[in-house]
């Protein structure tokens, strides 16, 4: 038995029109119908001569046949079976007259056994197609339902839906009015009613109706409305409340981005300013090495005010879509050097141990990125570690056959709580971290690698500090230099 995904996959490939509601004959014209295979079947029956057991159980077959397309044409093919019985098979044939007790009694049966099973049989029948007609109704329900959760326009799916109910319920026209818009589809049948189901302030079901509708019908209709309503008011509220959560967020970040520039741009200036200030006074009373290391100050400071604004820059191009990379095949080692150079006064007093084997395959991406990646982590090493312990950079092949840089330091390491959360914008440990940064570095760095197709992690430095892992694609040997 198929379960009800593969049931809605099937009506989303071809559509629930593969089910449609049995035409509306009249009664009379079924009765007709009913009575015609009686007919026939006598005819039939007479020609080759059937006895009265033969042709009673042929007729009580068509009667049991005539049952199917209903009530009265059951009964109508009961009464004119047991005339045609009476008529050519009872004695004395062609007259309505029996002579016989045991064929009186054999014609009474017939008639009742005949009315029973015709009448049960309709029963069973009407049954059969209002359980098969709630299976279409609930399928097409759900396929609404699927095809909306599964992020089709909404627009779409109500035309779409307008159309499977003029033809599921064989209607004259239908129409569906959500948020001031019209979907509209028009069936075969000349309109002779028009019935509205409104579901909301913003929904209204309209259909156009050509013949007599049974009461379970309009109610099915009314459900499948309710249905259709309440799926996009879901679908309406599940948009705000994302909408809600990107506003909070970006008013999260606006909140952290205006905290750091109130602290970590105010100090950098200030001390420039300071700087600058007291050279410009001319002081004789400040020497030449006094004054040189002034002017270091400030160059420190005016670095340290440029990475920041370079990470913020860097972070909302990334976030923007603004910034690809143009990967390329790039040696690690390459990269580290260029990440030292750029740090030189934080490196120049600091060991920094590099452990490099010359016979790894280059890295894939873009250089200007993955620099950026080594220097932020570098720089991250060096600030919260102790200056007395070294920093080391490390490659080595991984598991999966990619490349693995760790980043290692020495110092007080990360609890097992942050260790996911310091990935993100304006995050900054305390107190076990000193907030000495505007919370981007590795905020950036995830955003770098993920752009590149890696991955970066944490590790526990053994005997205590921080590691971070970063691993990367390497190039194919037709892309290495």
């Amino acid at each position: 038995m198929l379960g009800s995904s593969r049931l809605i996959g099937l009506l989303n490939e071809r559509g629930v029109s593969g089910w449609r509601r049995p035409g509306v004959v009249p009664a009379a014209a079924r009765i007709a119908i009913g009575l015609a295979f009686v007919a026939l079947a006598t005819a039939l029956l007479v020609a080759t001569g059937a006895d009265l057991p033969i042709a009673a159980s042929v007729l009580l077959l068509v009667v049991v046949c005539a049952s199917v397309l209903g009530y009265a044409p059951g009964i109508a093919a009961a009464v004119m079976a047991f005339g045609a019985l009476n008529y050519y098979f009872t004695e004395p044939l062609h007259t309505f007259a029996v002579h016989s007790t045991s064929d009186v009694v054999a014609l009474v049966v017939f008639i009742v056994i005949a009315v029973i099973v015709g009448t049960a049989f309709a029963w069973l029948n009407d049954l059969r197609l209002r359980a098969q007609r709630a299976e279409h109704d609930a399928l097409l329900r759900l396929s609404f339902i699927d095809r909306l959760a599964a992020g089709a326009e909404p627009a779409t799916v109500l035309q779409w839906a307008v159309v499977e109910l003029v033809a599921l319920f064989d209607l004259a026209r239908g129409q569906i009015t959500s948020a001031g818009i019209r979907y509209r589809a028009l069936g075969a049948r000349a309109e002779t009613e028009t019935r509205s189901f409104a579901h909301g302030d913003d929904f209204c079901l309209e259909v156009g109706l050509g013949h007599t509708v049974p009461p379970g019908e309009l109610r099915a209709l009314d459900a499948l409305g309710a249905s259709l309503a309440t799926t996009l008011e879901r679908i309406r509220l599940d948009a705000d409340a994302r909408e809600q959560e990107i506003l909070h967020q970006l008013d999260r970040s606006r909140a952290g981005f205006l905290t750091a520039v109130t602290h970590d741009l105010r100090t950098p200036l200030a001390t420039i300013k300071a700087g600058t200030h007291a050279l410009l006074l001319d002081d004789p009373r400040l020497s030449v090495d006094e004054r040189r290391k002034v002017a270091e100050v400030a160059h420190d400071e005016s670095a340290r005010l440029e990475r920041i604004i370079t990470n913020v820059l860097e972070l909302t191009r990334v976030r923007g879509g603004a910034l690809r990379p143009e990967p390329i095949a790039v040696d690690a080692a390459d990269l580290v050097g260029a990440a030292v150079r750029r740090l030189d006064r934080l490196t120049e007093r600091r060991t920094i141990t590099v452990d490099f084997d010359p016979e790894l395959p280059p890295l894939w991406g873009d250089p200007a990125m993955l620099e950026h990646v080594i220097v932020n982590l570098l720089e991250n090493a060096l600030r919260y570690s102790p200056a007395a312990s070294p920093v080391e950079i490390a490659a080595t092949t991984s598991a999966d056959g990619r490349q693995a840089v760790r980043v290692v330091d020495h110092g007080t390491g990360v609890g097992v709580d942050d260790r996911e959360r310091m990935f993100e914008e304006f995050v900054r440990l305390e107190p076990a971290r000193p907030p000495s940064g505007t919370g981007l570095g590795l905020a950036i760095v995830r955003a770098f690698v993920d752009a590149n197709g890696g991955q970066v992690g944490y590790e526990e430095t053994p005997g205590g500090g921080a590691t971070f892992v970063v691993t990367l694609d390497v190039a194919d040997r037709e892309e290495r230099p």
